[in-house]
């Protein structure tokens, strides 16, 4: 039958329907909405990535959430979990951890490699660090001897990994470290009193590391710094005086531009640069900083994670309530469109904590995981979701749009058994599925 369904794909793939341009499609009114009837995680998430577990061709991408958490909509997950937007089930990654996911990130073999507080990993021994095949968990040499909260990967295929560690392999690695594959090794002498919260990769391959430090490779550098392969740079025309405070999170734009959030100010030379409240922009050509309209603030307040949408526009999630003097409508999140920062709705995540992690899915819709209870009204259970409240059933591959890949998602999913695939719900894959999903992609969507 497997054969036959392969067959059968490339003749309904002749169709006009498929072969046609594709159709975009908008949800009229986006809400606050739970991604799934079972709920969320019963403690904070950290750290979130999708995670297209098909190492070629088009296949829908699944969420991958790491965190402080035992349950995961209603099922025993240790600190690691996976959510599918198309099935709305959850899925454990083997035993979990034994500690706190504080980062994840993939591989270039498509395997995930999960960081943080722990020293077992499913029932491997793995230090703050290890590594899932899709199978089983495995550690990366000897790990570190202290807390990961960063990973970062290059076009090499180097890992990166940053926290507040002074050894890895039990060599000396002082906040920061290179996987290559094999060993951990010291990147240029480490960071000086390194607590390392975030890590980033630019186009050139250049690392960056961020928290709160003040040397880095014996150069007084303050809280963030480039590795170029071979020594450390500074970000800014004033290393050593240039980020006051801490950064928690770091965003490359397309153009190597960085943005940066956490708890922080920005001394320009002549004095605190106006508006660079918690959040700023490292212009990567003029080598200064600048400002985002007028920061976001209030008391105590901070940023925690930094995202781009496909719009262009910036989403930034923490402690915050106002922007300069202006309150916002919504607290705690807030959307930069290049000239003010603001959101649609006035619903504030809010109950225990604040965002921690934000990340846009192919259709469109933003997800945000975090430490809270509620978006406005809404009961949620540390994870909630802007946009549509509603899939498409033929939008196979959750792109937004409809178009020949979802007849390839579709068929993938077929050829696995997924409880997607029987289109007909009757409980068996034939023919008549592939006819319900053509019906199904013919009626198209809202």
């Amino acid at each position: 039958m497997r054969s036959f369904s392969n067959i059968l794909t490339s003749a309904i793939c002749m169709l006009p329907m498929c072969l046609s341009a594709s159709a975009q499609w908008q949800c009229p009114s986006p809400q606050w909405y739970i991604p799934a009837a079972s709920g969320g995680t019963n403690g904070p998430i950290h750290t979130m990535v999708l995670w297209n577990q098909e190492a070629a061709g088009p296949n829908r991408s699944i969420l991958v959430l790491g965190g402080d958490f035992t349950e995961a909509g209603g099922t025993d997950a240790n600190n690691i979990a996976t959510f599918d937007f198309q099935t709305g089930e959850w899925n454990t990654l083997g035993a979990g951890t034994n500690g706190v996911v504080s980062a994840v990130t993939l591989l270039a073999d498509k395997s995930l490699v999960a960081a943080g507080d722990f020293t077992i990993a499913g029932s491997a021994p793995a230090k703050r660090v290890a590594r899932w095949d899709g199978f089983q968990w495995h550690a990366l040499g000897t790990g570190m001897n202290d807390v990961v909260y960063a990973l970062t990967t290059t076009s090499t295929g180097d890992l990166y990994a940053g926290g507040f560690f002074t050894t890895a392999d039990g060599l000396p690695a002082s906040g920061i470290a290179r996987w290559d594959g094999q060993i951990w090794s010291d990147v240029g002498g480490g960071l000086e009193s390194p607590h390392v919260f975030a890590l980033a990769t630019l186009s050139t391959d250049e690392v960056v590391a961020a928290g709160v430090f003040t040397f880095a490779g014996g150069m007084h550098i303050n809280s963030i710094a480039r590795w170029n392969g071979t020594s450390w740079l500074p970000v800014g025309p004033n290393p050593t005086t240039g980020v006051l405070g801490l950064v928690f999170t770091l965003l490359v734009l397309p153009n190597d531009d960085i943005l940066i959030g956490g708890f922080l100010d920005i001394y320009s030379g002549s004095g605190i640069l106006s508006g660079a409240k918690n959040i700023a922009r490292w212009d990567s050509k003029a080598n200064i900083w600048q400002p985002l309209g007028e920061g976001l603030g209030g008391e105590e307040s901070q940023v925690n994670t930094l995202t781009r949408l496909d719009s262009g526009d910036i989403v930034a999630g923490g402690y915050f309530y106002q922007s300069g003097q202006t309150m916002l409508k919504n607290y705690n999140f807030a959307m930069w469109d290049g000239d003010n920062w603001d959101w649609p709705d006035a619903n504030s995540l809010s109950g225990l904590g604040y965002p921690l992690s934000v990340v846009q899915i192919p259709n469109g819709d933003t997800v945000v995981g975090g430490s809270f209870w509620y978006a406005g009204q809404l009961p949620v259970e540390n994870i909630v979701m802007y946009g549509c409240g509603a899939t498409c059933y033929a939008d196979c591959d959750d792109s937004g749009s409809l178009d020949i890949f979802d007849y390839i998602c579709f068929g993938n999913a077929y050829a696995n058994n997924e409880p997607y695939a029987d289109c007909d719900g009757n409980g068996n894959f034939d023919i008549f599925d592939y006819i319900c999903f053509g019906n199904a992609y013919t009626s198209g969507c809202p």
